[in-house]
């Protein structure tokens, strides 16, 4: 293994030549580009031009010859644990796509190209292996106007836009990307067909079905062997379908589509940079990798962990000999590029066989010395002794520095909570400060509006609408006051909530590990005080770190406590509306319920004062109806008013809600303050822990001498 991981390996490239197209016919292009028998060279006709690459194919290359010349050979690295790429480069309207297979249906199983055919060569790969499990995750990206989509994921386009970050241990890592566990050739398939639909493409002058963004289908594909050491070993297989290299003037491209192409050539020029720079002579200076979102992307794929195939597809049209010559100089250099692939294992799972062999040997150790201790067990060797002390000191270092370590990091994170708390407290001094501005501008709108006559002078309306604008600015600086303030408060919940279990572990054994330490400083007091020394510097440090802890609980509480305070000031709001609007509602009703009572105590009056006859019952009857009509409005008007006192009580009930609230937030204040305080206390007196400890043994030795005189 330790001589694989050091190979140095080149850049495998092929050539591809296409027939010529019937627009190529139809204008009477000429082929101006042969490909010699008896070896994989390019020379261009008419001219001494020549250009040797690893394999050449001529038109009538079929695409299972292509495949299995190529790349078939490179995809049995997969399963040694090694990376591989295959990427198609060319010219648009080249036939980079159909080399691929990008495009593959179920239906088109006559011609299939690279993916389809190297996939079936996994799964049948992975059906052969007995010893290792696999599982096999797919995925599939494209680029676009320098912008990563994932076309595997099921929402709508923008919410599928992704984006790369550099991990340390993993290198280049798409944040979010959808991964999907396949099983078989079939599933893999569904799942390129689906990805294939939500890719880029568009008509141009050179290409009926022209591709407007770089794609990239990658197969992540892990290996655990259940039956030697469960190790795991994990590869990456990337087959990347480029955007072809175009110009606007033969292309016809305008608008959109010429945007399009514009932002496929900075990609290509910065892939060829890259590619220059790789090939310098001297050694290697600086890669612009950064450059590019797609030299980011084949940052491991040219000149870093990877075994790489290049396919260049060309065109034979001496119309197109310029692009074409541009290509094979583009090839041409990317043969000169050193890759260094390494065999990609899991470290923990290596480790962790590690740990097991070295178990077996000391088990097999120990059986072999047969001594004994008088109970039953092996008695240690000297040279085991030894080599646990110096296990024992080796560790006692690495705790030591870990609670530097935690101590440099209990710092930072002071200072950090420090500038939060005053960046907190002006935050809400600028609220008060917003409110009074908005209250003062509101008053002095109304006083002016009610003042001044724009009639007399035009000039007032100019003034009024410039105290009006100011207002309205107020309220969307709170507005945008409010939203930061919500985002704040979302942050911090959230990631209280996604490190509960990590909090609620460590105060257990902190106090656990402050006890300990508490009872071995009251027990040995003969050891020296260098141990003393790190001793009570591991204390305070635990100390401060469960009052870090505390903190962060307070931080918590505050932070839900500010959120259900906004949301009921926001109800709040709504309510003092509603009041006013009830209480108005209210007072009508009440002059109507009086105007119906006076008009019911008339009509009654009446009907005993009413006159017998038809005529009078005829009119008593009128006036009975009316009193009954007038006696259920009232019943309703009534109703109606005891709903808006209970509404108007639920709003005294919000508002004592509120005032609670409000006390609550200020006591977790002056806690969160307290703790800082305490932290700072602690902190001190840590800072100098071996003038104190000093001072007190000194005491102590006096005092034991006084005693012994």
């Amino acid at each position: 293994m330790g001589e694989e991981s050091d190979k140095v390996i080149p850049v495998r490239v092929a050539v591809r030549l296409r027939p010529l197209n019937t627009k190529e016919l139809r204008e009477g292009c000429q082929e101006c580009i042969e490909i010699t028998n008896d070896s994989p060279q390019v020379v261009v006709t008419g001219t001494d031009k020549a250009f040797t690459y690893d394999y050449a194919y001529p038109a009538d290359s079929s695409q299972g010859y292509v495949y299995e010349t190529a790349v078939k050979n490179v995809v049995k690295n997969l399963f040694k644990g090694y990376n591989v790429t295959v990427l198609a480069y060319g010219q648009t309207g080249t036939g980079k796509t159909h080399t691929m297979g990008t495009t593959y249906t179920r239906d088109d199983d006559v011609e299939p190209g690279i993916i389809p055919r190297a996939v079936k060569d996994i799964f049948d790969g992975v059906a052969e292996q007995n010893e290792c499990e696999y599982m096999v995750k797919v995925s599939f990206i494209e680029l676009y106007k320098e912008n990563l989509f994932d076309l595997l994921n099921n929402r709508s386009r923008d919410e599928c836009s992704v984006d790369i970050r550099e991990d340390p241990k993993c290198g280049i890592k798409i944040v979010g990307l959808t991964e999907i566990p396949v099983t078989s050739l079939e599933e893999t398939m569904r799942c390129l067909e689906h990805g294939a639909m939500n890719r880029a493409t568009g008509a141009t002058a050179m290409n009926a079905h022209s591709s407007r963004s770089h794609a990239i289908f990658s197969l992540h594909i892990q290996q655990r062997n259940s039956k030697k050491d469960e190790s795991i070993v994990c590869s990456k297989f990337h087959l990347v379908d480029l955007a072809g290299s175009e110009r606007a003037k033969k292309t016809g491209a305008t608008g959109v589509r010429f945007k399009e192409g514009v932002n496929i050539n900075k990609g290509l020029l910065a892939l060829g940079n890259v590619i220059a720079a790789l090939c310098e002579e001297g050694g290697r200076g600086h890669i612009p990798y950064r450059d590019s979102k797609l030299t980011r992307l084949l940052q491991d794929s040219l000149g870093g962990n990877s075994h790489t195939v290049m396919v260049a597809c060309v065109s034979p049209a001496d119309s197109n000999l310029e692009e074409t010559l541009s290509t094979l100089r583009y090839a041409d250099r990317a043969r000169k590029i050193k890759n260094k692939p390494i065999i990609n294992r899991d470290p923990q799972a290596a480790e962790l066989a590690r740990l097991r062999q070295q178990l077996l040997q000391l088990q097999v150790q120990l059986l072999a010395s047969g001594t004994s201790d008088g109970k039953g067990q092996a008695a240690p060797s000297n040279t085991e002794v030894s080599a646990l002390l110096s296990r024992n000191k080796a560790m006692e270092e690495e705790i030591e520095q870990l609670a530097r370590a935690l101590q440099s990091a209990i710092d930072e994170n002071t200072n950090m909570a420090e500038k939060a708390l005053m960046a907190e407290m002006s935050r809400d001094r600028m609220k008060v400060k917003l409110e009074e501005l908005l209250a003062q501008t509101g008053n002095t709108y109304e006083a002016l509006n009610k003042t001044l006559d724009v009639t007399v002078n035009p000039q007032y309306e100019d003034q009024l609408n410039l105290v009006k604008e100011l207002q309205t600015k107020i309220v969307e600086l709170q507005s945008e006051q409010h939203r930061g303030e919500k985002a704040m408060m979302d942050l911090e919940i959230s990631r209280h909530s996604t490190t509960t279990n990590t909090q609620d572990a460590l105060p257990t054994d902190t106090i656990k590990m402050e006890d300990g330490n508490t009872e071995d400083v009251n027990t040995s007091n003969e050891e020296s005080p260098e141990k003393e020394t790190k001793q009570f510097g591991t204390e305070f440090t635990l100390r401060q770190a469960k009052l870090n802890e505390e903190l962060q609980g307070l931080n918590k509480a505050l932070a839900m406590k500010e959120e259900l305070m906004s949301k009921m000031s926001v109800n709040d709001a709504q309510f003092v509306v509603m009041k006013s609007k009830y209480e108005k509602e209210k007072r009508d009703m009440e002059a109507h319920i009086d105007h119906l009572s006076k008009e019911k105590d008339e009509l009654m009056q009446q009907l005993k004062v009413v006159s017998t006859g038809a005529a009078g019952n005829k009119l008593s009857e009128q006036r009975r109806k009316r009193v009954q009509e007038l006696e259920s409005e009232i019943s309703g008007l009534k109703q109606k008013q005891k709903e808006q006192q209970k509404l108007l009580r639920m709003k005294e009930q919000s508002e004592a809600k509120v005032n609670k609230l409000n006390s609550e937030i200020q006591v977790a204040k002056l806690k969160q303050a307290d703790r800082q305080k305490q932290y700072k206390i602690v902190k001190w007196k840590a800072f100098t822990p071996n003038s104190r400890m000093y001072s007190e043994r000194k005491m102590e030795e006096a005092v034991a001498l006084t005693k012994d005189l």
